[in-house]
This record gives structure tokens, C-alpha cells and sequence, in this order.
């Protein structure tokens, strides 16, 4: 029996798949484009939109991605400094008006002065350099500088106590307890009138570069005005030391040394011994010495000898 195979049976299963799929809907292309390789080297594709594409040795990108690093750097640099530019001229950021605090008997403006912080912008105002102008000063025996924005500074002092007043050939200053010399504050008549007076009859002038004078003597006033508070004034002789006009007429001369509370007894003993064991008559005296506490004397009025 023969059997009759049709043309599109015998057609193989391969065949039958490769066959077009047709619609009538338009479906876009896709155009794969296909790799090159330029030169040696790796290479990148850039590519630009509309443009074809191009590829360039990496030497060539690398020179590329350093121009670039360096025009960014550059843009960077230019706004900082504008921005630096901004602030220098702000006028917020100048100094006007700085705060002062632990004031006593220095003006503010003496304190400006010293630091010549006004009208200085802040960035320029170095806190550390300030505290050691401060402390220059005889005056200062600390200084503390703070800073804030936009332009506050505080200033924290703390002032050298005066406890004398030195005197020597018509100069006048304050004097503090370890010797260090300052100015004296005319305009601080109360502070004034209330300090010891040491006055030196040399009548020889301190030395222009002269910051301190005798810790000692100046001790040494100290205890006799702790122990008569009605001292008022002190005079310093070269070779007699300190003296004092005792407001019963007669001078007494004490030296200096740390003995002056031994001394004081000693010479009260002796007035006493003068005024009531003798009963001489207090403007019968001309001086009493004591500055050595072993040999005390005095001598009288009209007295050639002195006992």
C-alpha cells in the first residue's frame, strides 16, 4: 500500500521554525554596534549623544581626569577665598568694644592700650600674644583673653596690689609688696590717701630702668604700719634706714630688717624709760635709735653726748 506524504509534511521541524514571524505592528531595530580596538593599550568608549562613538588611549584619560581635578581645585580655591574676602571686610567681625573684667584701679583705656586690640578684626587677635602684652604691665600680675564671634573679646585681669606709696626725688609711684614698682593712680585719690608713704631723702632719682626697689624695706614698713596704724608716712635713709617723725617731737629710727616688732618693743621700752623713769620732757628729745636691737640710744636736745 502506497502512501502519499504532502509537501509541507515532509518539510523538517528546523525549517518550519525559522520561518518569519510577521505583524503588522512595526517593531523598532536595535542596531548592536560592534567593538574596536584603537592602538595598544586599553581603551574606553565615550561617547557623545548624536556623535559616534570614540575611544581613546588611557594615557589621553588620564591627562583628561587631572585637568579636570585641577579646574575643580581651582573653582574651590576661588569661592574660599572669596568667602575669606566676604568676612576680612564684614564689619561685624572688628573689635570695638572689648570686655574688661577684675578692674580695680586701671581705666579701661590703659587696658586697650596694652593690648591695641581695638579695631583689630578677629581673626587677627591672638589670645596668647594679648595675655603676654597684659602681663607686661607692672600693673597686671595676671591676664586671661577669650575670644567669640563676630567680634567679642573678654579680658580677665587680675591687678598688682599696691600697698606703698614710693617717693624719690618728686617722683611718685605705687609699690607693691614684693618691691615691683607701678604707676601711681592720680585719679584713684581715695586708694591713694589710704597707702603707706615711703618717702627716700637721698634725693637721688631711680634709675630709668628701675622695676622694683627693697623687698625688705618695704616689709619692713609694712610691719611698723601694721603695728601703728596712725603711721602715715615713712622716711628711708640710705645708711639709717626707715625713720619716723614720732608726733611727740623727736625722730625714730628703726632700720629695715624682719626684727620690727622686737624693735618696736625695744623702743617703747626706752620711751618710757625717757618720759617717766628720767621725766624728761618729750621736746627734750631729739632721736631715738633702735636699729640695732642690742645697742639702742638716743640723744637729747642741746646734749652734746649721746647716752
Amino acid at each position: 500500500m502506497n502512501l502519499h506524504v504532502s509537501n509541507v509534511e515532509r518539510q523538517p521541524r528546523a525549517s518550519r521554525r525559522r520561518k518569519r514571524f510577521l505583524s503588522s505592528i512595526a517593531l523598532p531595530r536595535i542596531k548592536l554596534g560592534r567593538r574596536k580596538a584603537a592602538g595598544t593599550g586599553a581603551a574606553r568608549r565615550l561617547g557623545t549623544p548624536g556623535a559616534a562613538a570614540v575611544w581613546l588611549p588611557a594615557g589621553v584619560r588620564v591627562v583628561q581626569a587631572v585637568r579636570s581635578a585641577r579646574a575643580i581645585s581651582l573653582l574651590l580655591l576661588l569661592a574660599c577665598l572669596g568667602s575669606f574676602a566676604g568676612l576680612l571686610n564684614d564689619g561685624r567681625f572688628y573689635v570695638t568694644r572689648p570686655e574688661v573684667t577684675g578692674r580695680q584701679t586701671i581705666p579701661a583705656k590703659d587696658v586697650y592700650a596694652l593690648t591695641g586690640v581695638l579695631g583689630l578684626h578677629l581673626f587677627w587677635v591672638d589670645p596668647a600674644a594679648l595675655e603676654t602684652a597684659l602681663e607686661a604691665s607692672p600693673s597686671i600680675a595676671e591676664a586671661h583673653v577669650t575670644i567669640g564671634w563676630p567680634d567679642r573679646v573678654r579680658i580677665a585681669i587680675v591687678e598688682r596690689t599696691a600697698v606703698a606709696v614710693w617717693q624719690q626725688a618728686g617722683a611718685v609711684q605705687w609699690v607693691a609688696a614684693d618691691g615691683r614698682l607701678m604707676p601711681a593712680r592720680g585719679e584713684q585719690g581715695t586708694v591713694a590717701s589710704q597707702l603707706l608713704r615711703i618717702v627716700v631723702t637721698s634725693g637721688r632719682p631711680l634709675p630709668a630702668d628701675a622695676v622694683s626697689v627693697n623687698a625688705d624695706t618695704v616689709q619692713a614698713a609694712l610691719t611698723l604700719r601694721g603695728m601703728r596704724p596712725n603711721i602715715a608716712s615713712l622716711n628711708y635713709y640710705e645708711r639709717g634706714g626707715l625713720e619716723y617723725d614720732d608726733g611727740r617731737g623727736w625722730q625714730a629710727f628703726f632700720g629695715t630688717g624682719d626684727d620690727m616688732a622686737l624693735k618696736l618693743a625695744v623702743y617703747e621700752t626706752l620711751v618710757d624709760y625717757l618720759l617717766h623713769e628720767r621725766g624728761l620732757q618729750p621736746q627734750e628729745i631729739a632721736y631715738i635709735v633702735v636699729t640695732d636691737v642690742q645697742h639702742p640710744f638716743y640723744s637729747l636736745r642741746g646734749e652734746p653726748d649721746i647716752e
